[in-house]
């Protein structure tokens, strides 16, 4: 699983939309609570330099420039998966109806109109090719 520490709240929500399933983690969890949280095969996105030393597997992002940041987590050996995305609110993978994208979870509509024509200016350069279908 990947969690993304309370920093990056915009980023978590656009990874999910990119088809990353990720954990939100709240601004309440203490470094200890995230610490423990964490199993071995877990994945944290952390911009905490403290925290990341204490996490065996970590992403930690120096920038606060989301393209940036993402191309790092990219070449960190997480798969966009823009084909798949996962609701931004909930993390439950969408199903597609049509040209559009329903969550089961919380009924929530999604299309690729002007917000994903916004959002794709943030995809790492080596997946641009594929963000128009």
């Amino acid at each position: 699983m990947i969690y993304v520490d309370a920093m990056h709240g915009k980023l978590a929500r656009i990874l999910r939309v990119f088809g990353v399933s990720c954990v939100y983690l709240t601004s309440d969890l203490t470094d200890n609570q995230i610490v423990k949280l964490l199993k071995d095969n877990d994945v944290l996105i952390t911009s905490d330099f403290e925290l990341s030393k204490r996490v065996k597997n970590v992403i930690y992002l120096d920038s606060k420039d989301l393209k940036t940041n993402l191309e790092k987590i990219v070449n960190s050996g997480i798969k966009l998966d823009i084909q798949n995305p996962y609701c931004y609110l909930c993390n439950v993978k969408l199903e597609r109806i049509g040209n559009k994208y329903r969550c089961p979870s919380c009924n929530r509509f999604y299309w690729r109109g002007k917000q994903w024509g916004n959002l794709k200016k943030y995809l790492p350069s080596q997946l641009q090719e594929f963000s128009n279908t």
